[in-house]
């Protein structure tokens, strides 16, 4: 791609993840059978195919099946199939085994990396003749007359100060008769869509939690492979979360922890309290002896039915993370991106057969299983506001009763839970630096990269409120929630309270401090190219 200059393309699908790559190969696949002619272009913001994937990664096959029946004799990485699975309730030193309730259960499931599945899914789409560019973020989209018309890509090459350095790249601009969003939580385009067009008028606001995760590789035959176990209980007290140990094969575990995002607690990190759920005797048991070789973490949507947008406007639409679509019930998503960004694709080709506008995407959204999957879940994360037992309860009601249960429909924006702050900071525990790590050395084992000449991609809006307002009442909890230490409070002879250090080159893309600063000040923009985390196992 040129610099600078304008290219064209029948249909322009943003993020290489599952529901941008589901797009693409559907779209390959009615060219192919329909001998039809048209173009597809896939752009993603990372240097590599998958190197900003990250996902547990259990994965319900469903989708994949309807869109590519011999999706596993292409040779799909699968890590193992499901062989056993179990709950565990963690008090601060045991551990109760409980049965598997119905939405937890992974029979005829699989275990992948999201890194290495989307990876293998980028060759077969390439292969198939979609044009695929890595690096090359979106930086706005283009519209005109009340219509998206394509995307303007970012600029390469600016200095720290804004000004042109002697590499400098202008963006180019690629117009599209369709483009499709599939850029994942939080996307930047995505958000300029729903915003500029409305999308979630009516619905209530999209909420989210957080999940860090790391990849260990363990002593031979520690844990059998194919084993996937979910915990609730320690380290977690009234705050909503679990987390997870997939055991992948070749000796190597997926494990991880979630938190919903509307905690209360201006302090809590959960990067340490990942850390301590590594100390807990079950659990560090089973990892003593290994390695870390990857660590990462991601918001997630956790908001549900009520709270996806409206999927289309003139020229666009919206699929996977970007539209919300995550059940939290049964701690999955991935199917979800697949199945709608491959309704996309069947959305975006009518545009191209018939000229006319995508509304009838929404509409085959609504009629397919994945409306009817998540509105049996509806209520679900609405059911633990008040705290994990009663949110049990109402699970085992909606299980009974096809996705009623006794409680409202409404939610908040999760930073709005947060209290301010009446406690000191609690002591941690010290990082051995082989089971647990500090956040510094957990973003070495991210191979995360950024230009430290560009701009920050991490904009705070106004550092007054930093000093005056959030240090004062919050204790600027930018510097717990955060999973990178990338917000650091130190000591400035020009700021006698101190001020806020931005270290973006340390950023793992999980997004976190957009949702979650009580203030709404931090903006997390997306990079000028190739810079983030470099997973491979994730």
């Amino acid at each position: 791609m040129a610099d600078g200059e304008t290219l064209e393309t029948d249909v322009l699908i943003v993020g290489a993840g599952p529901a941008g790559l589901a797009a693409a190969y559907r779209l390959a696949q009615l060219k192919r059978d329909l001998n039809k002619n048209f173009s597809v272009m896939v752009i993603d913001k990372a240097a590599d195919k998958g190197a900003h994937q990250l996902s547990g990664a259990v994965l319900d096959p469903k989708a994949m099946a309807e869109l590519m029946p011999d999706w596993r004799d292409k040779g799909a990485p699968v890590e193992h199939d499901v062989e056993e699975e179990f709950v565990w309730y963690l008090t601060e030193h045991d551990a109760v085994s409980v049965p598997v309730p119905p939405p937890l259960q992974n029979h005829g499931h699989v275990i992948v990396s999201l890194c290495k599945f989307t990876r293998w899914f980028a060759g077969i789409v390439e292969a198939m003749g979609v044009d695929l560019f890595m690096g090359f973020p979106g930086r706005r989209l283009m519209i005109e007359k009340g219509r998206v018309t394509g995307v303007q890509l970012m600029d390469k090459g600016v200095g720290k100060d804004g000004t042109p350095r002697a590499n400098f790249e202008p963006g180019g601009r690629i117009q599209a008769k369709v483009t499709i969003l599939t850029e994942g939580v939080l996307g930047t385009l995505a958000r300029e869509a729903i915003t500029r067009f409305k999308l979630d008028e009516g619905r209530n606001p999209q909420t989210y939690a957080t999940g860090v995760k790391e990849i260990w590789k363990l002593p031979p035959g520690r844990v059998p492979p194919g084993r996937v176990v979910h915990t609730m209980g320690f380290p977690l007290k009234r705050e909503y979360g679990g987390s997870w140990i997939y055991s992948m094969g070749e000796d190597k575990l997926s494990i991880g922890l979630v938190v919903g995002l509307d905690y209360s607690d201006p302090t809590l990190d959960i990067h340490y309290e990942m850390q301590r759920f590594k100390s807990h005797p079950k659990i560090s048991g089973m990892l003593e002896g290994g390695q870390i070789l990857e660590y990462g973490a991601k918001a997630i949507p956790s908001g549900g039915f009520h709270s996806i947008p409206r999927l289309s406007a003139p020229g666009v639409l919206i699929a996977g993370d970007s539209g919300g679509f995550v059940n939290m019930m049964r701690l999955k998503g991935i199917h979800l991106a697949l199945k709608t960004g491959s309704m996309a694709a069947d959305a975006a080709f009518e545009v191209l057969r018939t000229g006319k506008e995508p509304e009838g995407y929404d509409r085959a959204v609504r009629g397919s299983w994945v409306w009817e999957e998540l509105k049996s879940s509806r209520l679900y994360k609405q059911g633990f506001k008040g705290g994990l037992i009663r949110g049990i309860i109402n699970v085992g009601i909606m299980q009974m009763s096809g996705g009623w249960a006794p409680t409202g429909e409404e939610l908040r924006p999760t930073h709005e839970a947060m209290r301010p702050l009446d406690h000191r900071p609690p002591e941690r525990i010290a990082f051995d630096g082989r089971l647990t790590h500090s956040k510094l050395n957990s973003v070495y084992f991210s191979d995360t990269h950024h230009d430290e000449d560009s701009p920050s991609h991490l904009k705070i809006l106004n550092t007054s409120v930093c000093v005056e307002q959030c240090a004062r009442t919050y204790g600027n909890p930018c510097q717990y929630f955060c999973p990178a230490n990338v917000y650091e409070w130190v000591k400035d002879p020009k700021a006698p309270d101190g001020r806020v250090q931005i270290g973006f080159g340390n950023c793992v893309h999980c997004k976190t401090c957009d949702i979650q600063d009580p203030y709404r000040n931090i903006e997390w923009t997306v990079p000028e190219g190739e810079g983030g985390p470099h997973w491979k196992e994730m």
